[in-house]
């Protein structure tokens, strides 16, 4: 079979390139082994929200300040500002609703109630100017009765720190009761399935009948698994804002991404090979020619371009072993500390070498094995590396901005 683009992995990079070759109507094969971290989803998408000391509020006023072997000292400021334009449009013709996207962060609260910068965030999630600036004086945390992976206690603890107020309750269903039978069937996957119209008026007339005081509620992100119909209806029946925190994984918000996001590519025509890995590759003269797959066995997979988009050591897209890492899918090169001692430092909570850790790229990230580099081969997202993404909070917009920046080069033939 042969296409003009095959890309390796389908979460948020992969689907990413994918949709914007396949708008320019380009044939596009997607080889996704299963889930991604879009399932870890935290409903916001950091581009760059820490120097690794302080808050950054003008993200694109930082980039100039970055170490060049980050993504986007690579693709630089201005381009950075045009991809931004283009990654607002870019959602929303896809389907998916965000706020925020300007030229300043704005902050949300995370699952275990850390209060941090983001550039777009869902927009059911809340979302607030600064810590300063939050909009209410009391909110009410609603959990479901026997939901274990949904956190009351610490999201009133980091919104005590700024000054609010925080009622907790316990809200449920006859639905959402059936489920307790078992504890493994309370999970945020299985309760979105239950959220029925009836499921939903139930849990708005509690809301409805809580303390007069409670200006805002906050809700476990289980609602919607499929589409926001769900989210649009309770949000409707209750008479009071209504604002939900993604939970621990599987993250309903992250599963509904993907499904639409891969949805809008198939509706492009794009082909999406859902539980198959890659085995291997053909590479010759310097050029990819084809890779092999599990399920197509001896069947080849012919391309013009090809994307590396399988993350990092999370995905499985780079690998380790006592006493190496590596590129497992094409044994590409790897940019990495040569002794196990420097991978690593003993505090845990400063920033780790190995997050910088990524497959060996150019300026205009095309990938390298043995030292040569192959021209229609590309990286995009964590599989890169040059950044930490957790110290620097911007692993969202690396795998958007270098999906995006990419996707652009192959279609202008650069």
């Amino acid at each position: 079979m042969r296409f003009q683009s095959i890309i390796i992995g389908g979460g948020l990079a992969g689907l990413s390139a994918g949709i914007k070759l396949a708008e320019a109507g380009r044939k596009v094969a997607i080889v996704s082994s299963g889930q991604s971290t879009l399932h870890f989803f935290s409903g916001s998408l950091e581009l760059l929200g820490s120097d690794g000391e302080s808050d950054i509020i003008h993200p694109f006023d930082a980039i100039d300040s970055l170490n060049p072997s980050h993504p986007y000292s690579r693709i630089g400021a201005g381009k950075m500002r045009t991809l931004a334009d283009e990654a607002i449009l870019f959602f929303r013709k896809c389907g998916l609703r965000f706020v925020g996207g300007g030229n300043t962060n704005c902050y949300h609260i995370t699952p275990f109630g850390v209060i941090k910068p983001s550039w777009l965030s869902i927009d059911d999630c809340l979302t607030f100017e600064s810590p300063e600036k939050f909009p209410y004086k009391t909110v009410g945390i609603a959990n479901i009765s026997g939901y274990l992976d949904f956190y009351p206690q610490f999201l009133s603890l980091g919104l005590g720190k700024i000054g609010v107020n925080c009622k907790t309750m316990s809200v449920t269903s006859p639905q959402l009761q059936a489920l307790r039978k078992s504890s493994t069937e309370m999970r945020a996957a299985n309760m979105a399935r239950v959220m029925t119209p009836e499921t939903v008026d139930c849990i708005a007339a509690y809301l409805n009948g809580a303390d007069a005081a409670i200006e805002a509620f906050i809700l476990p992100a289980i609602f919607g698994m499929n589409d926001t119909v769900a989210i649009d209806n309770i949000r409707a029946k209750t008479t009071r804002p209504v604002f939900f925190i993604p939970t621990m994984p599987t993250s309903v918000p992250g599963v509904r991404a993907q499904i639409i996001l891969r949805s809008y590519f198939k509706k492009l025509g794009g082909i999406y090979l859902l539980g198959d890995s890659v085995t291997g590759g053909q590479i010759a003269n310097g050029r990819m020619r084809n890779i092999t797959t599990t399920n197509l066995g001896s069947d080849r997979l012919e391309g013009d371009d090809f994307i590396l988009a399988t993350g990092s050591f999370l995905s499985h897209g780079i690998k380790a072993t006592p006493d190496r890492i590596y590129e497992p899918v094409l044994n590409l090169d790897v940019a990495s500390k040569q002794t196990r001692t420097g991978w690593f430092k003993e505090n845990f909570y400063e920033s780790q070498p190995y997050m910088d850790f990524g497959v060996v790229a150019d300026d205009n990230f095309r990938l390298s094995r043995s030292g040569e580099i192959i021209s229609n081969l590309y990286g995009v997202g964590a599989v890169l590396g040059g950044c930490d993404p957790i110290t620097l909070c911007c692993g969202g917009g690396v795998a958007l901005f270098t999906a995006l920046h990419v996707a652009d080069m192959i279609l202008n033939n650069k």
